[in-house]
């Protein structure tokens, strides 16, 4: 696995990575992680998702679609 692609944003409480790998087979895919401070703030959790190339216009198209509802 190679990343091609960081992008790191968030606040105090949360930080989101957007990270676009490239796997041993070639394909790419987006992983979108999610760390939640615990309420502690010593401990946090991680939360991700992967986005496959198969799927990722159609991800895109309703990213767009969720944006138009969030004005």
């Amino acid at each position: 696995m190679i990343i091609l692609f960081l992008k790191r944003i968030g606040s105090s409480k949360r930080k989101y990575y957007f990270h676009v790998k490239k796997a041993e087979n070639g394909s790419k895919y987006l992983v979108i992680g999610e760390q939640v401070i615990r309420k502690n703030q010593s401990e946090y959790e991680v939360h991700r998702i992967m986005i496959f190339d198969d799927i990722f216009n159609e991800f895109v198209n309703a990213i767009n679609e969720i944006k138009e509802h969030m004005k």
